[in-house]
């Protein structure tokens, strides 16, 4: 077992940490700062270690973290049209940061970017919490929220809640992104997702407000495939992500914790099934990661959270947590060996 605390830079004069837990074969390190996940090691077929996310080493490379490496996003993952909504009859504006719409909430001073309180550690498991005022990015109430990483026999679990004194929104994700063979691209990876339906985007990477089938279309992942098998095809909506960057709707949901993705990379034997309590999943092909360390297609996020606009929409379940209730929503990511 491992419980290591290190160094991991400075932030405006503030020390950040990296946090390591451990359980069995399995190792997480996170930092304080956006509460991010900067390594997962997992192993391969044959007993190695693999790191299976994509990270940097050290806190000043998450500074300007426009790609959220890593981070836990919130209070409202994805993109929200023209950064407007209207809950209780009162219209809020948030930043517009991605062409005319709100992303991610808000960057800079967004969650990916705020050092978070550590309030438990220990060898499998670590807790931290983010609090904001009413108004803070622009959503109401008085807001606390918690995140816990925790590992067990199964990989590892991420556990999201909130409390607020007003009616707001909570549609919290965890923005890493995976390798499962820890080098080179992902789109030799094998990818099943249990959804018959994903919604389109416009130009802009928003949802149009339509649920389409994805039979016949290359969003259809119902039976795994290579994720690079159709991304080249000629649809609009692989143009207007450069790739995979669209929601999913989970079959059947109905807020228990589910399976909605299947990731296996035969190199390594290591596969990722991916459960969520939430209605979706955000599959993001790395269309825009390029760097000295990334480049294009080096990874996958898949980012379990509510319906991109949701709150928008009217034909989608709305992120929208009750004064004084608490909520909480659950994603795991597990781990396991298949033989090809």
């Amino acid at each position: 077992m491992i419980k290591m605390l290190e160094p991991f830079g400075v932030i405006d004069d503030t020390p950040v940490y990296l946090y390591t837990i451990s359980y069995g074969n399995y190792s997480a390190s996170i930092c304080n700062f956006g509460a991010t996940l900067i390594r997962l090691f997992v192993p391969d077929k044959n007993g190695n270690p693999v790191n299976v996310v994509c990270g940097y080493d050290s806190v000043e490379a998450y500074i300007l973290n426009d790609s959220y490496m890593g981070a836990i996003v919130l209070p409202s993952a994805n993109r929200i049209r023209k950064g407007q909504f209207t809950l209780n009859g009162k219209t809020y504006q948030l930043r517009i940061n991605n062409g005319p719409n709100n992303l991610h909430s808000s960057l800079p001073g967004g969650s990916a970017q705020r050092i978070w309180r550590l309030v438990n550690y220990g060898e499998s498991e670590l807790t931290l919490q983010l609090e904001y005022g009413d108004g803070d990015l622009g959503f109401p109430g008085i807001r606390v929220f918690t995140v816990t990483y925790a590992l067990s026999e199964e990989g590892l679990t991420i556990s999201y809640s909130a409390v607020s004194d007003q009616d707001t929104l909570f549609n919290p994700t965890n923005h890493s992104y995976f390798n499962l063979k820890g080098h080179g691209t992902i789109l030799d990876h094998i990818l099943q997702i249990n959804a018959h339906y994903f919604t389109p985007n416009d130009a802009d990477s928003c949802p149009t407000g339509e649920i389409r089938a994805v039979e016949n279309t290359p969003f259809d992942f119902t039976q795994p495939k290579p994720i690079g098998q159709d991304i080249n095809q000629d649809d609009i909506q692989l143009v207007y992500g450069n790739g995979y960057d669209h929601n999913w709707m989970i079959d059947d949901f109905d807020g228990s914790l589910k399976t909605i993705a299947v990731l296996y990379c035969e190199e390594t034997g290591i596969q990722c099934e991916t459960l969520t309590s939430m209605p979706g999943i955000q599959v993001y092909t790395a269309n825009y990661l390029g760097n000295e360390k990334y480049s294009k297609n080096a990874a996958v996020c898949l980012e379990t959270q509510f319906t991109p606009d949701s709150i928008n929409l009217d034909n989608q379940v709305k992120p929208i947590i009750k004064a004084g209730v608490p909520a909480s929503h659950v994603t795991v990511y597990r781990f396991s060996v298949k033989e090809s």
